[in-house]
């Protein structure tokens, strides 16, 4: 992809060969994991992480952060359980200030996969 990018900057053809690999999301592992957890992708900047943190505590909500992965591992996932009511405060919050909602991106992600076709490698592996 980088090489495609800088011969298109340059405006010079360039021949690619490799293998291309796709992955799918798995429509009920999003699916479960939506229905019980709001998520959002946020920063993690350590003033705003601490922020958000203690703004969490005092709340006394329930939640979890891990890493995203690459190429978008400069952030984390914040889980907030759908039936904490706590949770859903900081969720409304989050969404108010415009943070990435994750959980909508992936349900997206899951109706654009629809369309596409699927090798006989991938064909169980998506639900």
């Amino acid at each position: 992809m980088t090489a495609r990018y800088l011969a298109g900057v340059a405006r010079q053809p360039i021949e690619l060969k490799g293998m291309l690999k796709g992955y799918l999301l798995n429509p009920v592992a999003v699916t479960a994991l939506t229905e019980e957890y709001e998520l959002f992708a946020i920063t993690r900047d350590p003033l705003l992480w601490d922020e958000l943190f203690e703004s969490m505590r005092a709340l006394q909500a329930t939640w979890f952060a891990g890493d995203l992965p690459r190429p978008h591992n400069e952030g984390k996932v914040l889980l907030l359980p759908r039936a904490d009511r706590r949770s859903m405060t900081v969720a409304s919050a989050l969404r108010q200030a415009g943070v990435p909602d994750l959980g909508s991106y992936l349900q997206l992600q899951l109706h654009r996969q629809a369309g596409y076709p699927v090798g006989p490698i991938m064909a169980g592996c998506h639900g």
